[in-house]
């Protein structure tokens, strides 16, 4: 090429070897209903290795109506680190975990029987999450958040998309 036009080819076997997530671009205004929220984690709460506790990590209750669950909604949560530079050597590895729930529950272990998706863990501010709702089990969904080695104070924004009306609230306290 005599010139960078920003494309470039690449085969779906070498994909499938190099690369462990794929992250597409998607339209968030296809969803009517969304809820929106701002927290702060600081270092010194919960585990500095979460992979066996996430009980004290910032958690979210997602509540479905039945009638909601009939029509078989799609989630997306998007989770949003606040940065104030950009740090291409940052170490901190962040995602979102989901996982059926009793109303109001906190979760304590995150890789049981009831966790329905295990979020990859990124460095980039930005993680995405997509389940499909599929039975009245997923009536309430807890969103675990959890940092890989947690190396710092997390000031996030958490964001909700369906296709379906839900509600966010919290889970019981510790």
């Amino acid at each position: 090429a005599r010139r960078d036009d920003g494309i470039f080819w690449i085969g779906w076997d070498e994909v499938l070897i190099y690369f462990q997530n794929i992250q597409l671009s998607w339209n968030p205004s296809l969803f009517s209903f969304r809820v929106t929220t701002h927290g702060y984690w600081p270092k010194s709460q919960g585990q500095e290795n979460d992979a066996f506790n996430v009980g004290e990590n910032p958690q979210y209750t997602l509540a479905l109506s039945r009638e909601a669950i009939d029509k078989k909604p799609t989630i997306w949560v998007l989770l949003s680190r606040h940065t104030d530079k950009i740090d291409e050597d940052d170490e901190s590895y962040l995602t979102t975990h989901i996982v059926r729930s009793g109303d109001k529950e906190r979760v304590w272990y995150p890789h049981g029987p009831k966790t329905i998706v295990n979020g990859a863990y990124t460095n980039n501010p930005h993680v995405l999450v997509r389940y499909d709702v599929t039975t009245f089990d997923d009536r309430f969904l807890s969103l675990v958040l959890s940092q890989h080695h947690k190396k710092s104070d997390l000031a996030y924004t958490l964001s909700c998309f369906s296709t379906e009306p839900f509600t966010l609230g919290r889970p019981s306290s510790l």
